[in-house]
Parts: structure tokens; sequence; C-alpha cells
């Protein structure tokens, strides 16, 4: 194809690259430990690696000349409880935790550069000067993210019924590679019934909310030359509100479910999506 077309020879040569993926968990399952019925617990450390044998030519990835090493490494834990507060309330509580960082090979906001279109003004290609001043004069450190969380759940059983209802705090910190910090928290409740009239029916309505924090940008583009990856102030998590009713049945012989569930997000997440262009500065949003 074209030279100048990104879909050509040069720019897709098949080059030698690697991806592996390696987890480590540490796992622990206790019961009857006093007032805890049961624990759950799990450490971990999950690793994503990528190895190109040369990038010269991928300019997403850097045009990094020789060997080019990204990795992605995750750690966290989690512990859940369950405790028996009398012979038909079960209480489910617990903690969670996951940090995560990126570690390109290198910073090159330095090589950052925005091309002139062909009839530029003089005053287009000082804007242009000056935005890819703005981007080289950072000192780019490696991105993380980590989320903390803790909950609570009450599930009662009683005359055909099953009750639960619950609460869940969510927190999180996003630094990007410029060295921006974000962080957010959300309390997010949840409801739900069961009842089951007869042996083989049962009808079922639950409403909760539930959030999601911001993701780190592609591992790919953290090197910076072609622009900074921020986010900006204020930056909440996203925050959905789901409501479902529904019903099972089964016979042993026959059976049938049901449901109509609905959604609603709010502080909807956006990451740039211009992958391709030289932008001095771009950001994570709330939509």
């Amino acid at each position: 194809g074209d030279t100048k077309s990104r879909i050509n020879i040069k720019r897709q040569a098949p080059a030698y690259r690697e991806t592996t993926q390696s987890n480590t968990n540490l796992a622990y399952t206790g019961k009857d430990l006093g007032f805890v019925e049961k624990l759950d617990a799990n450490a971990y450390v999950l690793e994503k690696k990528r190895y190109s044998a040369d990038d010269k030519d991928n300019g997403y990835a850097g045009n990094v000349k020789g060997p080019n090493h990204t990795q992605i490494t995750t750690r966290g834990m989690n512990f859940n409880f369950d405790s028996r507060l009398a012979e038909q309330t079960l209480l489910k509580y617990g903690i969670n935790y996951r940090h995560q960082e990126i570690k390109p090979q290198a910073f090159l906001n330095s090589q950052f550069k925005i091309e002139d279109k062909k009839d530029a003004t003089d005053e287009e290609k000082k804007k242009n000067r000056d935005n890819e001043n703005i981007a080289k004069a950072y000192r780019l450190t490696n991105p993380t993210k980590t989320d903390t969380g803790a909950y609570i759940e009450a599930i009662h059983e009683i005359d055909g019924f099953t009750l639960t209802g619950g609460l869940r705090y969510d927190r999180f910190k996003v630094k990007t590679h410029d060295g921006k910090t974000v962080s957010s928290s959300n309390l997010n409740p949840s409801f739900g019934v069961i009842w089951q009239p007869h042996e083989h029916w049962s009808f079922s309505a639950s409403h909760n909310y539930a959030s999601r924090s911001p993701r780190l940008y592609d591992a790919l583009q953290t090197h910076g030359k072609r622009g900074i990856i921020s986010i900006a102030d204020g930056t909440k998590a996203e925050r959905a509100r789901n409501t479902e009713i529904g019903f099972n049945y089964n016979d042993g012989t026959f059976a049938a479910n049901g449901s109509y569930f609905w959604q609603t997000i709010k502080d909807a997440l956006a990451n740039p999506q211009n992958r391709h262009d030289s932008v001095a500065i771009r950001e994570a949003v709330n939509a």
C-alpha cells in the first residue's frame, strides 16, 4: 500500500514478539473459627509481559529500536468471612485490595512531535511547538491504580422468604504517568428477596448499586511519545443502578426460568479515543 498509509508493508512487517502471563495465588479456607463459620482468603501476584525484538517501525509502541519490554503487575488480596448470627441468619462480610502498576521500557515524551500540516500558518506552527514543549517538560513515572473495598451482607430466611440486604464501600486512587492523582469513593447498597410459595416455584427481585473505577490507559502508550495520558480533576467511579425481577420453576422433569433486568449508569467513564494522534495532553473523563 501507500507508504504514507497506516497499512503498508513496512508498518505491518512481521516482528518477533512474545506475550506472557504468570499468576501466583496463595489461598486459604478455614471453617469453624469461633464466631467465623467460614473464611476464604487469598493473596496473588499477576504479571503480564510483552516483549518485542524490535519496535523501530511500530509508532504505537514508541518506535523503540531493539528489544522493547512492557509489564503490567497486579497485586491483591481478599478476605471473605461467613458468620451465623442465628439459625436462619447468615452474615457475609469481607475486604478486598488490588494494586496495579504499568512499567514501560522507557519514557519517550522527550521525542514527542506534532507534524505540521502542509498549509499550516506560522501561528499554527508556533502552537504545535508550544504543545510539544508542554509534553516534553513532564517527568513521567509508572502509572498506578489502587482499589480497596469492604462489604457486609445479611441473608435471612423466614416463612418461605429469603431476604438479603447489604452495603459495600469502594475506594480508588489513580496516578497517571504525569504524576496526577485522583481518588474517590462510593457506598453501594443492595437489597433482594426470594419468595418460594411452592417447592417447585420461586420468584425473586433485587435492587443494587455497583461502581467501577477508572482503568489505567493502554500500557503500550505509557511511553509518552504520542503525548501525555492524564485524568480529569474530580473524575469519579462509574456507578450503575441495577434492578431485576424473575421466576424459576423446576419440578425435577421440567424446568423454566425468566427474568427482566434494567440498568442505569451514571458518570460513565471515557478514556481518550484518539490513540493514533499526536496530542500534547489527553484526559480520561466522566462522560
